[in-house]
């Protein structure tokens, strides 16, 4: 799921900066609804899952339940523990996974425990993340084969026409940042036990939710507006027009001086009782 600040948001100190608003909705605008974007977008996006998950979040997975496999001999102390976290890390993924992924799926996934925890359930768990793999790189393969489809088609028309986009529209330091590629680590396991992907927030949706999505991983491509997507751009000047108007109202009421009034008035009075 990035002082103050929630730890896969932005800082919390950053969300009451207009500037915070306007540069996020700017910057994905420009990535996203580019002429190079409006054909690849999409499609790089689905690449970017399957790249991300056969990469480092099912190695991620494989290396936890390797060492629940390697702790289980001892079943005391504090390999007990680190059996018990990372069956639960997995369990959670799983539980995630099993949300979006129709075609790969583990069966009751609440029957990954300690208590549980066995050769049998392990080799199911090491298949299914076996097939997991196989599912995305079989998908990475058919969404390259439709981008080489764009590619020939644009050959065919112009040969020009492709590098003429990328020069043009495609920017290699925007893409930089927009992808943190320069991360060293790529995803990380947050307190609650699930496990949060740090780079591609470009090409990464925010929670669902039936609210508001204020507080999300920042270049957020889309976010919630009660239960429904729409472009962070969009997003941000509704933001940013609602700092507008409570501003004005601020000012026309004269809020703030009055706010510093009732405290000066308050400290006046603390001061007097001492």
């Amino acid at each position: 799921m990035i002082g103050g600040g929630i730890e896969n948001n932005v800082p919390l100190i950053a969300e009451f900066m207009p500037a915070r608003w306007g540069y996020e909705g700017v910057i994905v605008d420009t990535y996203v609804n580019n002429e190079y974007g409006k054909k690849f977008y999409n499609l790089e996006k689905k690449e970017s899952v399957c790249s991300y998950k056969q990469s480092y979040h099912i190695p991620l997975l494989k290396e936890l339940l390797n060492e629940c496999k390697d702790a289980k001999t001892n079943s005391f102390g504090i390999k007990t523990v680190l059996v018990i976290k990372n069956l639960e890390i997995i369990k959670n993924e799983i539980v995630k996974e099993n949300k979006i992924n129709k075609a790969v799926r583990f069966p009751s996934p609440e029957r990954i425990s300690m208590e549980n925890f066995n050769i049998a359930l392990s080799n199911e768990i090491e298949t299914y993340f076996e097939n997991l793999n196989s599912f995305y790189s079989i998908t990475f393969v058919g969404i390259s084969l439709q981008k080489e489809v764009i590619y020939v088609e644009m050959d065919n028309k112009n040969p020009e026409i492709l590098r003429v986009l990328r020069s043009n529209y495609y920017n290699n330091n925007l893409n930089e940042i927009l992808t943190n590629s320069m991360l060293k680590k790529k995803l990380i396991v947050l307190a609650n036990n699930t496990v949060m992907q740090k780079i591609n927030p470009i090409y990464l949706l925010p929670a669902k939710t039936k609210f508001i999505t204020l507080w999300t991983h920042f270049y957020a491509p889309k976010k919630y507006l009660f239960g429904k997507l729409i472009d962070t751009f969009w997003f941000n000047v509704m933001v940013l027009w609602a700092y507008s108007i409570i501003l004005f109202i601020f000012l026309y009421f004269n809020i703030l001086k009055q706010t510093m009034s009732i405290v000066t008035l308050m400290k006046t009075f603390l001061k007097s009782k001492n």
